[in-house]
């Protein structure tokens, strides 16, 4: 059984021994058969985007985002995330709905078997959960007050909750708490809080395990591979253009009003380019309504009107399966991450690296060295001699911020 001396660090969680125990990756290396211990001196350190404490740790570093965020491969040797990328064998796809929520997927992958007979007697319109309406980056909260017009939408989380208070505990057992009330609902408005091509949180499978009908809005990867007479739409950005605004938002004019911001937000209906052998699944577009395919936003609500006021329009969705080709999401996904941590900790420790170092990444690193002796001078300065301090200033040359405690 190989040793692995790991740190976990800059992540949702604090840094203790105790969440160590916890944390999924873990349970997952040591289910493998490695002996992961918590280590000051780590060999390997998994990190997310939550700070910038593994600056400190010059040893083999593995990114992991369940964050609408790309990875930087001059800091990390590895990264895990939802970009569609092949980077020789330091990138792993690993969307956390299959990962983190492993039992709403499993549920979510039988949906079609069990839902609809359960969810044709129910008779509350539709529920929605989130901390906050995400108004610079996604439309969610415009257009939960939109749909409301039409008929009253159950907000169950921290933001504009009408329920009598949040759903369950966001640092507990929260998905099941969220499964048990969305199963009151035929529908569940599940927006992410930003759009990105691969960018798909739990948010589409949770309403799918509780057999809700998902309106869905965010990863605009979906409508990829679907269809060949669709690809003629897909549009490379210009040479010119902000890809951000190019994934993010859409020629078109119209446009939904935020009432928080006041921004506006169009619906995205372009197709990214992206190669299709990098298409691990197809969600079934039957089992669920899609934003992106909709020029409109009163064409969406439309859409769910139909469906609310069509009992067979709507027991037919539910009896779709929510993957084409009888896909298995959490096999499939668990297969690829032990491949893939296998590959990093069964070669020698020296042979593991992978970021470079060159001129700009040495610069880099000297930086980082600079500032982590320019907060110890700080916490030190009142006991050093008077020929020391200015041998700092001189040598170190220790950046402007510091040298008032010299």
């Amino acid at each position: 059984m190989k040793q692995i001396k790991l740190r976990i660090v800059d992540w949702w969680l604090p840094d203790t021994k105790e969440v160590f125990k916890k944390n999924f990756f873990v349970k997952f290396l040591r289910e493998m058969g490695y002996e992961v211990v918590y280590s000051d001196e780590p060999e390997y350190i998994l990190y997310s985007v939550f700070g910038e404490e593994y600056t400190k740790y010059d040893c083999v570093r593995i990114f992991y985002s369940g964050e609408n965020t790309r990875a930087n491969f001059a800091d990390a040797d590895y990264a895990i995330d939802f970009d569609f990328l092949e980077y020789f064998d330091r990138h792993l796809r690993l969307p956390l709905a299959f990962w983190e929520h492993k039992k709403d997927a499993e549920l979510a992958q039988k949906k079609h078997i069990w839902a609809s007979e359960e969810s044709a007697k129910r008779e509350k319109f539709c529920a929605f959960m989130v901390t906050n309406p995400a108004t610079e980056t996604s439309p969610r909260g415009a257009f939960f007050e939109k749909l409301s017009v039409y008929k009253k939408v159950d907000s169950g989380g921290n933001w504009r909750n009408n329920i009598g208070g949040p759903i369950g505990d966001r640092y507990g057992d929260y998905a099941t708490s969220k499964r048990e009330w969305l199963k009151g609902y035929k529908f569940n408005l599940c927006f992410e809080n930003s759009s990105y091509p691969g960018y798909m949180t739990e948010k589409l499978i949770q309403a799918f395990s509780a057999g809700c009908i998902p309106i869905y809005w965010g990863d605009t990867s979906l409508r990829c591979g679907l269809d060949s007479s669709l690809q003629k739409d897909t549009l490379p950005p210009p040479l010119n253009a902000n890809l951000k605004d190019f994934y993010c938002s859409n020629q078109s004019t119209q446009s939904i009003q935020n009432p928080d911001s006041k921004a506006s937000c169009p619906i995205n209906q372009v197709l990214p380019q992206i190669s299709l052998n990098l298409l691990e699944y197809k969600i079934n577009p039957k089992a669920y309504i899609n934003a992106h395919n909709f020029p409109t936003w009163e064409a969406l609500v439309d859409e769910i009107k139909r469906i609310d006021n069509d009992e067979r329009a709507y027991l037919a969705m539910l009896k779709e399966p929510m993957f084409l080709d009888n896909f298995n999401a959490v096999e499939f996904y668990q297969k690829r991450l032990e491949e893939f941590f296998h590959h990093i900790f069964s070669q020698p420790y020296e042979q593991a690296f992978r970021r470079g170092v060159g001129v700009c990444g040495a610069r880099k690193q000297i930086d980082v060295f600079k500032t982590q002796i320019g907060n110890a001078v700080v916490s030190k300065a009142a006991k050093l001699p008077k020929w020391l301090k200015k041998l700092a200033k001189k040598i170190l040359k220790i950046s402007p911020r510091f040298r008032k405690y010299l």
